[in-house]
């Protein structure tokens, strides 16, 4: 067996991923942009989500900063929140609603980094858990969606200081 051979052989069997842009806020406060790798379909499975490559066991996955950097692995405990782009926005809205409960939980969300991210979550279970805090304390998960400004957050229930919830008019209950 050759060098070259032995190499091929002992190289993982490649997995299809599709390339997402997204935006990342770190746990201290900064930002970067790139594109995360989520794996194609599986028999039986559809496409994997961001909501679900964050939430998965692994610890670190794949991130491509832009130039000069190129690729990282990041750690998902030292990531706040993730941004989804505008074209997934739609889809991920909807799909909430329908596995949602009852209206919106419109939301103020401070992270530990300084950021603050106002939207809405839509708390999922059964009638008798349909609370904001049941929602922020489903141990489903890590990362739980937030729909603010046209585009849905995934963020970290870790990295959470504190989530005021707001009236209809915007205005702290």
């Amino acid at each position: 067996m050759t060098r070259e051979t032995l190499a091929k052989s002992d190289r993982p069997l490649a997995v299809p991923v599709r390339a997402v842009s997204v935006e990342v806020l770190l746990a201290d406060g900064s930002r970067m942009t790139g594109r995360i790798f989520l794996r194609g379909a599986e028999p039986g499975k559809g496409q994997e989500t961001i909501q679900g490559r964050l939430n998965d066991p692994e610890r670190f996955f794949p991130f491509e900063r832009g130039e000069p950097v190129g690729g990282c692995l990041l750690q998902k405990g030292m990531v706040a929140a993730v941004a989804a782009p505008e074209a997934m926005v739609a889809a991920v809205a909807t799909l909430e609603r329908v596995a949602g409960t009852g209206e919106p939980h419109r939301v103020r969300v401070k992270l530990l980094g300084g950021e603050t991210l106002n939207g809405r979550v839509w708390a999922q279970g059964p009638w008798n858990r349909a609370r904001l805090v049941d929602y922020l304390n489903d141990a489903a998960g890590a990362f739980f969606p937030l729909e603010a400004e046209g585009r849905t957050w995934y963020v970290n229930r870790d990295l959470v200081q504190l989530v005021v919830n707001l009236g209809t008019n915007g205005q702290a209950r």
